[in-house]
């Protein structure tokens, strides 16, 4: 996700993270996609997609916000939601092979034989709202891997 603000700090500087579904992160950032995330969004969902820079990007509504956010009292629901983008669905983790933001160990995690370099963007609502950071690390490092090519 590009956008407005986003504060990624290492994952062992925050306590756990918890989807409140407030939707700020679908009102506040431009999602890019993949090639074939792009093609499958135009052609299945009729999405506005644009090309900028030969990267693919989902055209959000005037008011910013994402095409398929809805609202429904305070609670947001994605209308695509089993099949919104990979980076919608790793948002607000990013996962890495090598260290990117602060102080690398507080980032570092061993997984499987393998060192990851985890953070989670502060600005998201749901952050330090449970105590459970080590477990859903580990949670988004599989997601990582199964949507994105590890190298």
């Amino acid at each position: 996700m590009h956008g407005r603000g986003h504060h990624y700090v290492p994952w062992k500087d925050i306590s756990g993270w918890k989807c409140i579904r407030c939707g700020q992160c679908c009102r506040e950032y431009i999602v890019s996609l993949s090639y074939y995330e792009a093609l499958i969004l135009a052609l299945k969902h009729n999405a506005p997609i644009i090309k900028m820079k030969n990267k693919y990007y989902l055209m959000p509504r005037a008011d910013g916000s994402c095409p398929f956010l809805t609202k429904i009292g305070s609670v947001a629901y994605c209308r695509i939601y089993y099949e919104r983008p990979t980076v919608c669905k790793l948002y607000p983790f990013y996962v890495s092979n090598r260290p990117v933001y602060g102080k690398a160990s507080r980032a570092e995690i061993i997984k499987d034989g393998e060192t990851y370099y985890v953070y989670v963007d502060k600005v998201c609502r749901g952050v330090n709202r449970s105590k459970n950071i080590e477990e859903v690390v580990r949670y988004y490092i599989e997601l990582w891997k199964r949507y994105t090519k590890t190298t």
